[in-house]
């Protein structure tokens, strides 16, 4: 009897061990189950997708995408968007981006502003939070089709060390041509340039190479036809420029300004010469001017890629100033927003190579009645938008003689005239661009 009752206690004691163990077992189940879920859900929220190796994750962001990462292009559409992909799991990953479509009219690739690309077998981040957890893809799809196509994006992850592929349905981004979109308007002013309007056969608007053909249309000269109806306005026409949006589409945009300056003012209260941080692209880009914009003038305008290239006081060339402004594409040489102020090149330009060249190759020598030939020219002294090289205090200015010159940021109040971008599907409605007919946009 005391062996059986010895046996018993024991079997009982093994069966309840059994128990715990397995309740144990599955309730660490649920736990790491729920945990799974919620911290799925959780990356969810913040636009991870695509589990690939355990708990990897890429995380997609982008303005132009919904929250399934998809995009629509309407029938005969370009569109351009600007893609980031981030790394944000705790380790290094390797990532490979893809996108998927049911049609096949669409002709996609990311563009040479991108930070990499092709993709041929990933691209590895360093873990969230490092330097290079993050790239940037400006992609540009065409849809060639009659009907709207839909776009999805995706990226797969894997661990550094290990190969990483698409599977069915999955496309690879490969390297594309950048499209220049042109509309109406930019179509029509530079048609222009190709006609002979003055006594002397000289153009008011001028076409001008640079590296890479690069095109622009300025207008020159003492009193072109370039004066354009703006916020119910007085403006003119700078000219046409490929210009890069914030999201890094490229396009063919009217460039314009005030023709009278909006009053004296300091380009800076703290004597430096960032124009990021300066007071006046502050003031320019909210209560001072942007808020006085009608709402139509608002939707007319384009937040731009504005070069912050500084210029050596000795450089007075109007083409090797150009170059100067432009000298780096890196972001702490660029400002994307809406409102600016002209480029002293702006300025010399106006002048045009072959016509007036004692100012277009020396800007510091028009002095001698010759200021007068540039319709941008005033008899007052104008702020630009470039600060002089390896001085933290001093501004690129146009005297009131027509001269290049700098100034202190600080020390002085000069005329302001705002300059902006007009967005690439502009229409001119109306107008011949004379002062007393200037042209109407849509």
């Amino acid at each position: 009897m005391e062996r059986l009752k010895e046996f018993l206690y024991k079997e009982i004691n093994i069966r309840n061990s059994y128990i715990v163990g397995m309740s144990l077992l599955i309730l660490f189940i649920c736990i790491s189950t729920t945990s799974y879920a919620l911290f799925t859900a959780s990356a969810e929220k913040k636009g991870a997708l695509n589990i690939v190796t355990g708990n990897l994750y890429a995380l997609i962001k982008s303005d132009s995408l919904d929250s399934e990462k998809q995009v629509i292009i309407n029938s005969n559409e370009t569109k351009t968007l600007k893609i980031e992909l981030t790394n944000v799991n705790n380790i290094a990953a390797k990532f490979l981006m893809y996108y998927k479509t049911d049609s096949n009219t669409i002709s996609i690739g990311c563009t040479e502003n991108s930070d990499i690309c092709p993709f041929e077998e990933g691209i590895i981040l360093k873990s969230n939070g490092e330097e290079n957890d993050t790239i940037t893809f400006i992609v540009q799809i065409t849809n060639n089709g009659i009907k709207n196509a839909t776009i999805q994006f995706g990226a797969n992850v894997g661990f550094p060390d290990k190969d990483i592929s698409l599977i069915s349905g999955q496309n690879k981004l490969l390297k594309t041509e950048t499209i220049i979109d042109e509309r109406d308007a930019a179509k029509m002013l530079k048609e222009k340039a190709a006609i002979e309007l003055t006594e002397e056969n000289k153009r008011e608007i001028q076409e001008i190479i640079h590296d890479e053909n690069k095109k622009e249309y300025r207008y020159i000269g003492k009193d072109p036809n370039n004066y354009i109806k703006f916020n119910d306005e007085l403006w003119r026409i700078i000219g046409i420029f490929e210009t890069e949006d914030k999201n890094g589409a490229i396009g063919q945009r009217i460039k314009i300004i005030r023709d009278e300056s909006i009053g004296l003012k300091k380009w800076s209260d703290i004597n430096q010469n960032n124009w990021k941080t300066s007071t006046l692209r502050e003031n320019l880009n909210s209560q001072e001017l942007y808020n006085l914009l009608n709402d139509k003038a608002k939707e007319q305008i384009e937040d731009v890629k504005w070069y912050l290239g500084t210029i050596e006081e000795k450089v007075s060339q109007t083409e090797e100033i150009y170059k100067n402004e432009r000298e780096t594409n890196k972001n702490e040489f660029t400002w994307i927003g809406s409102i600016g102020l002209m480029y002293p090149s702006d300025f010399g330009y106006t002048f045009a190579k072959g016509i007036e060249n004692t100012c277009f190759d020396n800007l510091k020598d028009c002095t001698r009645g010759k200021e007068s030939v540039s319709w941008l020219y005033k008899n007052e002294n104008q702020w630009t938008i470039t600060s002089l090289k390896n001085n933290e205090n001093n501004v690129i200015t146009i005297s009131n003689t027509g001269d290049l010159t700098n100034t202190r940021s600080d020390s002085e109040e000069h005329t302001v005239r705002p300059v902006v971008y007009l967005k690439y599907n502009i229409s001119i409605i109306g107008g011949t661009g004379t002062l007393e007919d200037p042209y109407i946009i849509e």
